[in-house]
């Protein structure tokens, strides 16, 4: 399989939008199976997109951005005023799909602006369509930041904005064990899905385990402020600790 490691972007410009490893704009993107993206950063960005991957396209171009089985993010991470999607940043209509055995570990958003700023989305941050195949883990994913702006979803924040839908499907058996949002305002340690005007949808099907997941403010597994549907027909979902 094939490994990003260690790729860096750094940006001043107040209007940019980078990622660390992968940035797809008006196109498709197929990767195999056992890829590893480990340790790809953005710093010192005034607005930072995807430590890892930015799937980001106009409103005019959908793009598919698919990554096959047992994929790692491993280490990810933004350093920056603003920041959104630790390893993945999916916006707009971009549609991804990721296969099954994911694991998504370590990864981080870390604010370095002491007053109010956005910290969302640990591992991923979705304004599009996610869809993570069965056996996925999302370990030790965290969103910090010292200022009061929105500090939202330590492994996932599925949010955005403008009037398209925003929607993530997770298969059986995912596990979130040790996600953190941790700061003034800072809510859903897991996951934070949520929006006051438009759609934003999360399914979890069966067997799922959230394990020792914490929220500084409010939700320390889940905070769910929309459509969220956790389907237990097989197995059950298990919280605990959180």
């Amino acid at each position: 399989g094939s490994t990003f490691k260690n790729n860096t972007s750094h940006s001043n410009d107040t209007y940019t939008y980078v990622s660390g490893a992968i940035y797809n704009n008006k196109g498709i993107v197929q990767i195999d199976s056992d890829v590893s993206f480990i340790s790809n950063n953005i710093i010192d960005s005034y607005i930072a997109t995807g430590g890892a991957i930015c799937n980001e396209q106009s409103q005019q171009n959908i793009r598919i951005f698919t990554i096959s089985s047992n994929c790692l993010f491993y280490g990810n991470g933004i350093y920056s005023k603003v920041g959104y999607g630790g390893a993945i940043y999916n916006n707009n209509i971009g549609i991804m799909e990721i296969g099954k055995n994911a694991t998504f570990a370590n990864n981080i958003i870390l604010s370095t602006m002491t007053y109010s700023k956005n910290c969302e989305g640990g591992a991923i941050y979705n304004n599009g369509t996610i869809y993570i195949g069965s056996n996925a883990i999302f370990h030790n994913n965290t969103v910090k930041s010292n200022g009061d702006g929105g500090i939202l979803g330590g492994a996932i924040c599925n949010l955005g904005s403008g009037s398209r839908k925003a929607e993530i499907e997770i298969d059986s058996n995912v596990q979130f064990t040790n996600n953190s949002a941790i700061g003034y305002n800072a809510k859903g340690g897991a996951i934070y899905n949520a929006s006051n005007y438009y759609s934003r949808v999360i399914t979890i099907k069966d067997g799922a385990v959230f394990l020792n997941n914490k929220a500084s403010l409010a939700g320390g597994a889940i905070y769910n402020g929309n459509n969220l549907n956790l389907i237990a027909k097989t197995y059950n979902i298990e919280f605990t600790g959180n």
